[in-house]
C-alpha cells in the first residue's frame, strides 16, 4: 500500500494564497491547489498564443473558487502551464539560444507535464484524481492532440475546448489579415528548418532580419519607465485586467519571447489544417468534449466554418446554454451530451482572458460541476 499524502505539507500549502507559481518541464506555470489533501480532479490548462500562464490567472482562479464552493465539489487542483519559451521569467529554458518551439514539440511538453502531474498520487491510497484537459485557442488543438495521439499515460477523463482553433488556421480571416506579418517573419516563407538540434525543439524558419528590426523596437520600449508601458496598454484596453496587462508588457519587453510567440505562430499556419475526426465514443474514445465557440464569425480565428467542421469531426452535439438556470453564483446545467457545442451568446471575443474570465469561469465552473456530480 501507498504511503498517504502528507497532510501537514497540504496544510502549509492553503496558507498561501493561490497560485503557487512554479516551473514545470521549463515552462512557467500557476497552480490552485486543492482544498483537500489529495485532489478528486486535476484540471490541466493550456494556453493559446501567447502563451504565458498569467493571461489565465483570473479565469483559472474564479473557476476554481466557483467548484470548490459547490456543495457537491471540493476537491479541484487546477494547473495552467505556459508555452515552452513564451514566459522570459521561466527556468530552465534559455530563451536566447533556443529555437523556436513548435507545435508539435509544445503538444509532448504538454504530455510530458501531465505525466508529471499524475506521477505524484501513483503511489498513493485510493483512486487517482480524474483527469481533465483544458484549452484556450491553440491550446485547445493541443489538448485535443494530447488525447488524439494517445500520449497520455493516464486516462484523461474530458477536453475543454474554449474558442478553439483546430480547422485551417491558415485560411482563417485574421491568418489572411496577418499574412504579410508572417511572410515577413519566416523570410517569404514558410517552412520547418532542416537539421534542428533536437527534435523536441524542431523549429519553424525565423527572419533574422526582422529579428533584428524586432529588438531593436524593444530595445527602445525597455527605456520607458514599465508603469507607462502599463498604462499604454490600458489605453488600448481599458478594461483589461491586472494579470494580463502585466503578461502583456512582459512580452513585448522581450524579444526572444516575442520571437518564440511569433515563431510557433507561423507553424500554426503549417501545421493546423482539417480538424482529424475523433474516435467514436461506442469505440472506446470515451472522453467528454465541452467545445465553447463565438457565435457566427466573430471569431477571426474559429469561423463558423471551422465550427461546422470540427462539430462533424468530434461529433459534437448542439447544446444550448440558454437553457441552463441560474443557481446562485454558477449555472445549472442538464443533460449535457457527452460531447456539446455551445455558441456564446453573450459576444465574448476570441481572447476571453483580457476582459471577460469571470463570464468565461462561470460556464467551465457549471461544466465540471454537471460531469462530476
Amino acid at each position: 500500500m501507498g504511503t498517504p499524502v502528507d497532510d501537514g505539507y497540504h496544510r502549509f500549502v492553503k496558507a498561501i494564497t493561490p497560485p503557487i507559481v512554479v516551473n514545470l518541464h521549463g515552462a512557467r506555470s500557476l497552480i490552485w491547489p486543492s482544498p483537500t489533501p489529495k485532489p478528486t480532479y486535476t484540471l490541466l490548462f493550456v494556453p493559446g498564443n501567447p502563451g504565458l500562464a498569467e493571461y489565465y490567472r483570473t479565469y483559472l482562479g474564479e473557476v476554481h473558487r466557483l467548484v470548490n464552493e459547490a456543495e457537491s465539489q471540493n476537491g479541484l487542483e487546477i494547473v495552467c502551464v505556459s508555452q515552452l519559451g513564451h514566459d522570459a521569467a521561466s527556468d530552465g529554458f534559455n530563451l536566447e539560444h533556443e529555437e523556436v518551439v513548435n507545435v508539435d514539440a509544445q503538444i509532448k511538453h504538454k504530455a510530458s507535464v501531465l505525466d508529471s502531474l499524475a506521477a505524484r498520487w501513483s503511489d498513493t491510497r485510493g483512486p487517482p484524481p480524474r483527469i481533465i484537459l483544458g484549452g484556450h485557442s491553440i491550446g485547445a488543438y493541443m489538448a485535443l492532440e494530447v488525447v488524439r495521439r494517445k500520449l497520455n499515460t493516464v486516462p484523461v477523463d474530458a477536453v475543454h475546448l474554449l474558442f478553439p482553433t483546430v480547422h485551417h488556421i491558415g485560411q482563417t480571416p485574421n491568418a489572411n489579415k496577418l499574412a504579410w506579418l508572417f511572410r515577413a517573419a519566416a523570410g517569404g516563407a514558410i517552412h520547418q528548418k532542416d537539421g534542428a538540434s533536437s527534435p523536441d525543439k524542431a523549429a519553424v524558419s525565423f527572419s533574422p532580419t526582422l529579428f533584428m528590426l524586432l529588438r531593436a523596437a524593444i530595445a527602445c520600449l525597455q527605456l520607458i519607465p514599465f508603469f507607462i508601458i502599463k498604462s499604454l496598454i490600458l489605453l488600448a484596453s481599458p478594461t483589461q485586467n491586472p494579470h494580463a496587462v502585466r503578461a502583456t508588457a512582459s512580452l513585448v519587453l522581450s524579444p526572444h519571447a516575442a520571437r518564440q510567440a511569433i515563431g510557433m505562430a507561423l507553424d500554426e499556419m503549417r501545421s493546423v489544417t482539417a480538424v482529424a475526426p475523433y474516435p467514436d465514443p461506442k469505440e472506446g474514445g470515451g472522453v467528454k468534449i465541452r467545445a465553447y465557440w463565438s457565435k457566427g464569425d466573430l471569431d477571426g480565428w474559429a469561423p463558423e466554418a471551422a465550427r461546422v467542421a470540427a462539430e462533424e469531426a468530434l461529433r459534437l452535439s448542439a447544446f444550448r446554454l440558454d437553457d441552463a438556470q441560474a443557481g446562485g453564483s454558477v449555472l445549472v446545467l442538464e443533460d449535457v451530451p457527452d460531447r456539446a457545442s455551445m455558441v456564446c451568446e453573450v459576444g465574448m471575443p476570441h481572447a476571453f482572458c483580457l476582459e471577460h474570465s469571470e463570464a468565461m469561469a462561470k460556464i467551465a465552473a457549471a461544466w465540471i460541476i454537471h460531469d462530476y456530480p
